[in-house]
């Protein structure tokens, strides 16, 4: 991620090593866009394992919720494969919204991971481990409700110490927090 250039520990120590040797490191920067919403689509139904019109209708539903993002068109489809309901009871038949899929992974969250995870949300911007630790009152288990979030891809951390910094994956997931 470029926001991690100055960061990253791994990222400095290959500019390091490019400043301090005398065999140059290749360093070579590749953007990775979203993918195209044809894309989008044939991963879905490459996920999805069928090509037919009820597939396709619903390929283009997530290609279009997901924004192009792997991630996201991931998550969508995991979502419509177990057979999530909405709150009335009925299954979706374009799949469900990406707030709603973030919510349901949310709310089955342990209540200390939740409450980091609603700290982060509110932040804003990323803290250091061990405070927003302490500030959700977790003096204990706070390894644990990180475990379970960084498990669950809803937060990424700068490392496994406490002084490293933690943050909301996306904004799209801060948001619906």
């Amino acid at each position: 991620r470029s926001e991690d250039r100055t960061t990253s520990p791994a990222l400095r120590a290959i500019v390091e090593l490019q400043k301090v040797t005398i065999q140059q490191v290749d360093l070579c920067e590749i953007e990775i866009p979203s993918l195209s919403p044809r894309e989008s689509r044939d991963m879905v139904c490459a996920l999805l394992g069928a090509a037919d019109p009820e597939t396709e209708s619903l390929a283009a539903a997530i290609a279009q919720e997901s924004g192009g993002n792997p991630y996201y068109i991931e998550s969508l489809v995991q979502h419509h494969r177990a057979g999530h309901r909405r709150p009335n009871g009925s299954l979706p038949t374009k799949g469900a919204s990406l707030e709603e899929v973030i919510w349901d992974r949310v709310s089955s969250l342990p209540d200390p991971a939740r409450q980091l995870l609603e700290a982060l949300s509110v932040a804003g911007h990323p803290l250091c481990q061990v405070v927003v630790g302490r500030a959700v009152g977790l003096s204990t288990g706070a390894h644990e409700a990180l475990a379970v979030l960084r498990a669950n891809r809803l937060v990424r951390t700068g490392g496994d110490q406490p002084e490293n910094g933690i943050e909301v994956y996306d904004d799209r997931i801060r948001e619906t927090v």
